[in-house]
This record gives C-alpha cells, sequence and structure tokens, in this order.
C-alpha cells in the first residue's frame, strides 16, 4: 500500500496544478486494487467525461463553459482520489486503522449523534436532583458512557471522506448548537481540524471556517480559527495556483481575513506558532540557566522510597549568616525568569511534561485534543483521590497549563500522592501547590486560549508515538503558513511587514527566509525596509541596497532608509555612495554621533584620512566616553601613518572592559606597522583564539589569513609586504606551537 499511497499522493499534487492528463495516469495504476474497488467507478466515468471534452476539442467545438467544466470534473477527482487516500491509511497507518475500529461504535445515523449528544447534557443536568450517594454512582456512569460516545465520534470524523453539503450543515449546526456541552464541541471541530489536515476537504474548512466567525463561545471560536488555518498548510503548499480548485473557499478566506479582527487574529497565531517552535530551545535554556539554581536551593530529598524534607544545618548560619536569603533571591529570580519567558509567549512547561505523556490515557488521540474537566472518565480514579482539596478545582480554573498539561500533572500526582510528606499534602490542600496561576481575566483572553491550545497540538504532533503516520505540523517551512500563496490577498498584506519585524527582531533568519521567499510587496515601504534589513543581516548587501532604493524612489526623504542604504553600500564596498549618503544625513542631523562617526568610516574607506581625523577628534572630546569614536580615530591615525598617537587610542581601548577581537586585530596592526613583531603576534594569537575560532565553530571557513587580506590595503600602506605578511603568520602559528608544547 505504500507505492499507492506514494501514488495517490502525486495524484493529488497534480490535481493542485490542474493537471488532470497527469492526475489520471497515477490513479490509473492503482484503482483496481481490492481496497479502492468502490471508487473504481467513478475514476472511470471522470476519465470518460474527460476523454470527451478532449474529443469535442478536436472537432473544434467552442464552449464558452469549458474552464467551469474541466474544474468540476477536476474537484470530482479530488473528492475521489482523496476518498481512496484515507482508505489506504485506514489500511496501512495504524492511527487510521484503530480510529477505523473506535469509528464502529458511533451511530451512522446524524440525528442519533444528535439525541446522544444533546441527551447528554440534559442527563448530566438532572444529576442535580439526585442524593449525593445516587448522584457520584449515577455521574460516573453517565461521564463513563459519554466518554465512549467521544472517542468513537472523533474517530468517525478523524477518517471520515470528503463531506457532502448535508453533512457539512449536520456537523455546523451540532457545533454551533447551544443544547450541546462546549466541551464536546471543542472536542468535535478539534477532530474536523486533524481530519482536514491529513486530507484537504474544502466543506470540512467552511465549517470550521463558519463556526469561528459566528460562535459566540470563544474557547470554541479560537479552537476553529486554529483549525481553518492549520488545514491550509498542506494545502497550500501544493501549488501556486492556490484556491483555484476551490473558488469557494478563497472566497470565504478572503472576506473573512478582509475584517480587521479577524486579519489580527491570524497574524497572531503566526507568531505563536513560532514561539510554539521554539519550545525544545526554551527547554535548553531553562535546563542550564535555571534549573540548577532551583536545585541547588531546593529543601527536599528525592529518593526511590519517597520524597522527603532536608533536615536544616544548624552551622550554615554561623559560617554564612545570608546564605538562606541569597538561595531564596537566588530561586525566586530564576522563577521570574521562567515567569517572564512565559509572558513572552514561551512554552516553558514543555520540556518537564514532555516526559508525561506515557501514560495510558494518551494512548488514544481523542485525549490529547480532549478540554480538561475533573468528571472525564479516563481519570475519575485519579480526581477520587485528590477530591478533599482545592487543588483539582484551582488547576481546572487557574493553571497555567495547556489542557493536555493539566492531565499528564492529575495522572502523575495519582501516582506519588501517597508518597508525598505530610506537610506537602497540606499543601495540596491548601491549593498553593500550582504556585503562580493565571487570573480569571487572562484565562479569557483570546490570545492566552489559544495559545493555550496550541501548546495541546504542539506536544501532540511532536510526542505521540504514530505522529510519522499524520501531517507533518508544526515543522518546517510549513510553520510559515502566511507565505503560503492562499493568504497572499489583501487582508493579511498589512501585517506582513510586522510579521517580517518580528522575525528579525528575534534573529529568526530561517523563517524570515521562508517569508520573503514566498511574498514581496514592491510597493510596501515597512515591507521593503524589513525585507532590506534582512538581506543586510544575512550577507545580500547588493539585494538590500536594490530595496532601500525602492524606497527612496517612494519616499525620497526616507531617513531610515537613506541610513540603512549608506550602511548596505559600507558592506557591499561602496565607499564613495556611503559617504555621500552620509554627508547628506549629517546635514539633517548633525547632532547624530552615529551617522557621524559612519560617515567617518566611509571617508576612511575613500581614504580621506585628514578629514576623518578632524572630524573624530572633535567628536571624542564632545563624547569622551564613546568607544566607537576612539575605534574610528585610532584606524584614521594609522591611515594618515600617526602610529604612537594610534597606539596610545589602542592602548585606551584593549584597557576597557568593553574590548572587542577587533580592538585587538587592528591594536596587532599598530604594533606590527611599529615593528613590534612579537606583540603584535600575540594580539593576533588572542584575536585567532575568540573571532576566527567562534566563526569556524558556526561553519564560516575564517583564517588569520583570510583577515590580512581583507585589509590589505592597510598593511600595504604601511610597508607590509607579501614576505612580512608571510612571516608573521608564521610567527602566529610558532607562538601557539610553544603554547601546546608547555602545556
Amino acid at each position: 500500500m505504500k507505492k499507492a499511497s506514494e501514488q495517490l499522493k502525486a495524484a493529488l499534487d497534480s490535481i493542485a496544478t490542474l493537471n488532470m492528463e497527469r492526475a489520471l495516469r497515477c490513479v490509473r495504476d492503482v484503482k483496481d486494487k481490492e481496497a479502492f474497488a468502490q471508487y473504481a467507478d467513478e475514476v472511470e466515468r471522470i476519465e470518460e467525461d474527460y476523454r470527451l471534452m478532449v474529443d469535442y476539442i478536436n472537432l473544434g467545438y467552442n464552449d464558452p463553459e469549458r474552464d467551469n467544466v474541466y474544474l468540476k470534473l477536476l474537484q470530482r477527482l479530488y473528492r475521489t482520489v482523496s476518498n481512496m487516500r484515507m482508505a489506504c491509511l485506514i489500511s496501512s497507518c495504524p492511527p487510521f486503522a484503530e480510529a477505523s475500529r473506535r469509528a464502529e461504535y458511533c451511530p451512522a445515523d446524524s440525528e442519533k449523534i444528535r439525541s446522544m449528544l444533546e441527551n447528554y447534557v440534559t442527563d448530566v443536568a438532572l444529576l442535580g436532583l439526585e442524593s449525593e450517594e445516587t448522584r457520584r454512582s449515577k455521574a460516573r456512569a453517565i461521564y463513563s458512557r459519554h466518554n465512549e460516545t467521544m472517542q468513537a465520534l472523533f474517530s468517525r470524523i478523524m477518517i471520515s471522506v470528503q463531506w457532502s453539503e448535508n453533512e457539512a450543515l449536520f456537523m455546523e449546526d451540532i457545533l454551533l448548537s447551544p443544547v450541546v456541552d462546549t466541551v464536546d464541541a471543542r472536542l468535535i471541530v478539534s477532530a474536523v481540524m486533524l481530519a482536514a489536515m491529513n486530507s484537504f476537504d474544502p466543506r470540512k474548512f467552511s465549517v470550521m471556517m463558519n463556526v469561528y466567525l459566528k460562535t459566540t463561545d470563544e474557547h470554541l471560536r479560537q479552537r476553529a480559527l486554529v483549525g481553518w488555518v492549520l488545514s491550509l498548510i498542506g494545502f497550500s503548499g501544493d501549488a501556486e495556483l492556490g484556491f483555484v480548485l476551490f473558488p469557494e473557499c478563497d472566497m470565504m478566506l478572503r472576506k473573512a481575513c478582509s475584517d480587521e479582527r479577524t486579519a489580527r487574529e491570524v497574524a497572531d497565531l503566526q507568531k505563536q506558532i513560532m514561539f510554539c517552535m521554539d519550545a525544545e530551545k526554551d527547554h535548553d535554556r531553562i535546563q542550564k540557566d535555571i534549573m540548577p539554581t532551583l536545585l541547588k536551593n531546593n529543601n527536599f530529598n528525592i529518593t526511590r522510597f519517597g520524597i522527603t524534607e532536608k533536615e536544616e544545618d544548624p552551622m550554615q548560619d554561623v559560617f554564612d549568616p545570608g546564605a538562606s536569603e541569597h538561595a531564596m533571591e537566588a530561586m525566586e529570580a530564576s522563577f521570574r525568569k521562567m515567569i517572564d519567558m512565559q509572558k513572552e509567549g514561551s512554552d516553558i512547561y514543555f520540556g518537564g511534561f514532555s516526559q508525561m505523556k506515557r501514560f495510558t490515557f494518551f494512548s488514544s488521540i481523542a485525549n490529547w485534543f480532549y478540554p480538561f474537566f475533573t468528571e472525564h472518565a479516563d481519570i475519575s480514579y485519579t480526581t477520587d483521590r485528590l477530591d478533599n482539596s482545592r487543588f483539582m478545582q484551582i488547576l481546572l480554573d487557574n493553571g497555567p497549563f495547556c489542557d493536555s498539561d493539566k492531565y499528564s500533572f492529575v495522572l502523575a500526582m495519582s501516582s506519588v500522592i501517597d508518597k508525598l510528606p505530610e506537610n506537602m499534602r497540606e499543601m495540596l490542600g491548601s491549593g498553593d501547590a500550582l504556585g503562580h496561576t493565571v487570573s480569571d481575566i487572562d484565562k479569557e483572553n483570546p490570545a492566552y486560549i489559544r495559545r493555550m491550545y496550541l501548546q495541546d497540538l504542539f506536544r501532540f504532533f511532536r510526542l505521540y508515538p504514530q505522529r510519522d503516520c499524520l501531517v507533518k505540523a508544526f515543522s518546517a517551512p510549513s510553520h510559515i503558513f502566511v507565505a503560503g500563496v492562499v493568504f497572499r490577498h489583501e487582508g493579511l498584506d498589512r501585517y506582513m511587514a510586522e510579521l517580517a519585524s518580528f522575525m528579525l527582531k528575534r534573529r529568526d533568519y530561517d523563517s524570515l527566509s521562508v517569508l520573503v521567499n514566498g511574498y514581496h510587496n514592491d510597493d510596501d515601504v515597512k515591507w521593503l525596509l524589513v525585507e532590506g534589513m534582512y538581506y543586510l543581516e544575512t550577507a545580500r548587501p547588493d539585494v538590500a541596497m536594490d530595496r532601500f532604493d525602492r524606497i527612496l524612489e517612494l519616499q525620497p526623504d526616507n531617513e531610515r532608509a537613506t541610513a540603512m542604504l549608506a550602511k548596505a553600500c559600507l558592506v557591499q564596498g561602496e565607499a564613495e555612495e556611503a559617504e555621500m549618503h552620509y554627508e547628506k544625513l549629517c546635514m539633517l542631523n548633525p547632532d547624530n554621533i552615529g551617522y557621524a562617526l559612519n560617515y567617518c568610516v566611509a571617508l576612511t574607506e575613500t581614504e580621506k584620512y585628514d578629514e576623518a581625523v578632524t572630524m573624530l577628534y572633535k567628536l571624542n572630546y564632545e563624547h569622551p566616553e564613546s568607544l566607537e569614536t576612539v575605534r574610528v580615530l585610532a584606524w584614521g591615525l594609522m591611515g594618515q601613518g600617526r602610529l604612537e598617537q594610534a597606539e596610545k587610542e589602542y592602548e585606551r581601548l584593549l584597557g576597557s572592559d568593553k574590548v572587542t577581537g577587533n580592538d585587538r586585530l587592528n591594536a596587532g596592526y599598530c604594533k606590527w606597522f611599529r615593528g613590534e613583531l612579537s606583540a603584535a603576534a600575540d594580539l593576533f594569537r588572542k584575536y585567532k583564539e575568540t573571532e576566527i575560532v567562534t566563526a569556524q565553530q558556526n561553519g564560516e571557513p575564517l583564517t588569520i589569513e583570510n583577515v590580512f587580506l581583507n585589509d590589505w590595503i592597510m598593511l600595504e600602506r604601511n610597508g607590509i609586504t607579501p614576505v612580512s605578511y608571510r612571516l608573521m603568520v608564521s610567527l602566529i602559528d610558532a607562538v601557539e606551537r610553544d603554547e601546546d608544547v608547555s602545556k
């Protein structure tokens, strides 16, 4: 079936490019397999209709509806091939096979499904009329029975073929019904999302879009938003033609994103997905920078027999009176770091809870998406054991975890509750165990709701054991979904520059590369500016100059673009043009030291050292604290041949606590020019140990020889010959060899 799956995927890709002939060739070889027997007749009918269309063209008939007929044929073929591919997944992929078995317990009749969902709400409401003893036993039976229903319904939706119009209307009605439990509705919309992600269905997309636009339940609305966006990730990457195959979806998307609120939420969703992608990196940061402090200062011993409280050292206050206060301050600082990371959008709990997804609870796909509620039948035993404390209620209402982690937390607590010391059990009873909690206002914020749901999804697509059988969500480069062709329209154009700037500030050049390659707007000044800065940061100053030039065509007086163009010119080696731009900027802003310094750099690049040094002495007098001024001044003095004065400035730099690798390099040049070869070699060696080694570790092929050659004009001006250059390289190597021997 693996080969059949590959051919069906190739057929879908061909359909996305409107290539009917190639798609039919891909399907032809597999349609007669037993697993696809029910679809063979439809494939043959489509082939016959397509042949008739080609024959009419050969006969010279001009049909004004030909394009529409061809599109409808493609849509029929898409539905058929998608359904065949689902049959293939069910027969070859364990998650789909298991879902198929569970789905057998779900009624096929829509009205029976409606009745079960509505009766559940009624049954739960009637529990309030029962006595305490009766209520507990009846509740367990109701929740257990309903859990089986929802597991089966989730599975049925997950493996569903392309929906009919009636099926879509029924599901939309269920999701928007006021008499369907909100937890059920949220779980159902997650099932629709998962189905549409694995096999895009225009009607499933429209259901999620309509629920997003119509519901008054914010939790359901945010799940629907994430659902219809993620359903487009795989589809949008298939072809540059985008939604040509499904114009009704394109119209719906454009209309929705023309609304300011929707466009804003889609842009924010893109940022939040990027935060999710950083979860592993954030975990590493916590492990290296934060956890060592917390572990060092904790007051408990964890043993195989349980957790015990450490005995206080009576002599600690004698030898170090402030030890306990310092330890507490260090712990508080570490906690603040984590809280700040969380406020910024980081998923700080992923690393810890990723080890807690091996409970049998998570063997069911539906449970990864289940909104947290204490009556869930699969955790009822655990909740009974913790029922005497406020802990569960606080966890449900204000815990700073996503739903998946709340389930993990409760399941983990059930396995250790009996081994906890008495004072910790009391703390659980008081509800203080969670520490930082979320306020009622924050937890109802749409951005917070969406972030928690995305963390649920990220855990599933990263940790579910059979994830390789599913669509690759949260993976580069498709995670930058706004770069997809289906999102290229005016509604989101207004946020592209903001998103690009967000990526640039995070130095996420990989993500920004995806966006820049998928989107360009030659008339948006903000976009052009960020795009130019990206190319400048990624060593393509020539392309950056083109972007900044375009801005100045649109806005000749744009100061920021002029400054960035001047910088790009310097990097590109166009020093004369850079000098011209910086001179203009200095005239407009005579008090801007940054412009003045860069103007002086441009002057030194064009070998106008006298003019540059005159300005630099003035700047040095006006800004004696500016080490950047000293750096440029020292270089300018070397250009003038005033080596003694330059050496004094370099000594000043080398003696500061902000000395850089380039300071050592240039100071080495000054020593070299003055004939102090040993001292120069020592400075070059220190430069090599830091800057060059770091560059090589980052994959840059940098050597000391390359560095010398880059500055060859200055070296040659000061009497350095090719022989001198070679001997200096040998001297540096000799120093390193002597040090290795001494070690």
